[in-house]
């Protein structure tokens, strides 16, 4: 094999590799990220609800 494809071979292969950690780096992100949205959409939920009942509350006292 000539030794300029060889270097080609080389670098499609450091390329693949990258393209591959770079997917897996983005799929274990992908839930963390889902977590953390959900988490602020339940804190987000849950402070409607407290400001809900704060307003109930004080129109029941006057």
């Amino acid at each position: 094999m000539p030794a300029a494809s060889v270097a080609v071979a080389i670098k499609l292969g450091r390329e693949a590799e990258a393209e591959a950690e770079a997917e897996a780096e983005a799929a274990s992100r992908k839930p963390q990220a889902e977590a953390e949205a959900e988490a602020e959409a339940e804190a987000e939920v849950a402070s409607r609800e407290h400001d809900a009942s704060v307003n109930r509350l004080s129109r029941s006292v006057e």
